[in-house]
């Protein structure tokens, strides 16, 4: 009873302004901790809800590091949330799931933050909640339409990536929610700043689990191949064969998962081939056009054995290309060198006559979309 009297006292301390609230929070934290002496708190329902409560108000969406004590309490309120979600993991995790559906978005990017910051930090919440949080998350990705909640919403997905938590197929596409806002394009009541910002974070996402992820580079893999022969990801294309390229790469490295691999989409190398000449025929789309370029040399095997390697110099000319200002009519003829080196590489009618029928397919779909 008095440590239940104590811990409200410490939660009524916040509202003095004169008081630091990292300096309480910092108590808060100490009294939640785990210790030899004192393995497990006891605490009554009510407190327990207080406690999340007032510490869930005092999470920053945006941490001023202008104002360094602001930061520090703000994570050390997340180190709290640790310390609840290990002594009184129902209540805490299931009062921050209920709060992802609050109508207020304010209330629901914190309580993404917060079981973002778990799913990184407590194996108890990655145990027995992040299945929740994920169902929960499938559903926000749909819904949310703010440019900073759909940052959060890359963040989490990131983190649950990195804990081995989405190696199910129908849990992993929600990858795909990163590799379509690599290319976002929002309304025009969204500043540019704010939409760059999410593409950069998005960018950095997907090369980061592509270089670091070794876990599930097979999925990711698939994934992208995928993703750059459907109309919905064209404006993503850039960093989907930059990170298809380093995946390709470090191919030797490439750890094999165990998942559940049924119903996975197989992609042909054919389309992906037509969908990369087809959206490099902008000389003045230069950074699309040498990454699609270094992709493609990287993946002319998966093309046709034949391909394998004999496209350097032409790709290499195009490269070369990239970089100057000239006509368009030029740029177009050596895309053409590219495909005849193709069609007399891999010499077979059959393959050719797949590929124009590809072509012309591509070329009526851009003609009749908007």
């Amino acid at each position: 009873e008095t440590v239940n009297k104590f811990v409200l006292s410490l939660l009524s301390l916040y509202r003095k302004p004169a008081i630091n609230y990292y300096c309480i929070s910092q108590c808060i934290s100490y009294l939640l901790s785990p210790s030899p002496l004192n393995p497990k708190l006891t605490l009554n329902d009510n407190v327990i809800n207080s406690i999340n409560n007032v510490l869930f108000n005092l999470v920053v969406l945006e941490p001023d590091y202008d104002q360094p004590h602001t930061v520090k309490n703000h994570f050390e309120v997340l180190r709290c949330f640790d310390h609840m979600t290990g002594q009184f993991p129902d209540q805490t995790v299931e009062n921050l799931l209920h709060y992802c559906k609050n109508n207020q978005e304010k209330d629901r990017m914190k309580a993404v933050i917060i079981l973002t910051h778990l799913t990184t930090s407590s194996q108890v919440f990655t145990e027995n909640f992040a299945s929740k949080f994920i169902a929960i998350l499938k559903v926000m990705i749909v819904m949310e339409q703010g440019v900073k909640m759909k940052k959060l919403l890359v963040k989490a997905i990131v983190g649950l990536v990195y804990r081995n938590c989405i190696m199910a197929s129908d849990d992993f596409a929600m990858v795909e929610f990163i590799i379509k806002h690599c290319g976002y394009e929002a309304p025009a009541n969204v500043t540019k700043s704010e939409v760059l910002d999410l593409r950069d974070t998005c960018k950095s996402s997907l090369i980061l689990m592509c270089n670091t992820v070794t876990s599930v580079r097979t999925q990711l893999r698939n994934l992208l191949l995928n993703s750059l022969t459907v109309d919905e990801f064209t404006s993503s294309m850039s960093t989907v064969s930059h990170c298809l390229t380093s995946l390709l790469q470090n191919n030797s490295e490439v750890v094999e998962e165990q998942s559940d691999k049924t119903n996975e989409p197989i992609c042909s190398p054919d389309l992906v081939f037509v969908r990369c000449i087809i959206n490099i025929v902008d000389p003045d789309q230069k950074e699309q056009n040498k990454n699609l370029l270094v992709f493609l040399e990287e993946f002319s095997g998966d093309i046709h054995k034949n391909l394998k390697n004999s496209w350097t110099v032409e790709i290499q000319r195009l490269l070369k290309f990239v970089e100057k200002n000239e006509s368009k009519e030029q740029w177009h003829g050596m895309l053409l060198d590219l495909l005849v080196s193709a069609v007399e590489q891999v010499n077979s009618n059959k393959w050719v006559e797949g590929i124009s029928a590809l072509i012309v397919q591509q070329v009526l779909s851009k003609k009749q979309s908007p």
